[in-house]
């Protein structure tokens, strides 16, 4: 019988230990998470939309490379200046202070669904119309006008891959075709 008192003691202490750590567990996320506010203070002191920042930079420049320039590289900083500009901290930090408060209020009852919308595509063309500007435009307005036999060679070739600027061809309108396929890049 001693046994099985003992037993039951085991138990009911493993039992109260479990209670009391969910308790405290409980308490300090109810404390914690009450507010969305607490989180935003969190996301800002982590520096997280810095690094979104330089992620976005990372991906943008892995998707130019591999499909607007051909393998041509471009420059890193340039891009990640236009991703900068184009996607800056209070942007993304407004988009991801949306969505919180939006899942907060659904979980309050505020609102049926979560309810939020963000929407990127501006600030994805500024994006690209900054780089293929600096990189196409700068490119091209350097060359040396295409010989007749050049020119005719050169046809449908990659405007970053150009030795020579062929005749009508115009710097802006060939940067607007390579900011147009960036922006219509999926994997970006």
């Amino acid at each position: 019988m001693k046994w099985v008192r003992r037993i039951l003691v085991f138990l009911f202490s493993i039992v109260l230990l479990v209670s009391l750590v969910g308790i405290a567990l409980a308490t300090s996320a109810q404390v914690g998470l009450a507010h969305p506010g607490n989180i935003e203070n969190w996301l800002d002191q982590s520096n997280l939309y810095s690094s979104l920042s330089t992620t976005i930079a990372n991906k943008a420049q892995n998707s130019i490379e591999n499909n607007v320039s051909g393998g041509v590289s471009i420059s890193k900083t340039l891009v990640q200046q236009a991703a900068q500009s184009a996607f800056p901290q209070s942007l993304l930090k407004q988009s991801v202070q949306t969505f919180i408060n939006s899942n907060y209020d659904w979980l309050e009852g505020k609102s049926t669904t979560p309810n939020f919308t963000i929407d990127l595509s501006g600030a994805k063309q500024a994006f690209a119309t900054q780089v293929a500007e600096a990189s196409v435009v700068a490119h091209l307005t350097g060359l040396p006008t295409c010989t007749a036999a050049q020119t005719l060679q050169l046809e449908n070739a990659n405007p970053l891959l150009l030795s020579c600027l062929p005749a009508g061809i115009s710097p802006q309108l060939e940067a607007s075709q390579v900011s147009q396929q960036v922006v219509n890049d999926s994997s970006f």
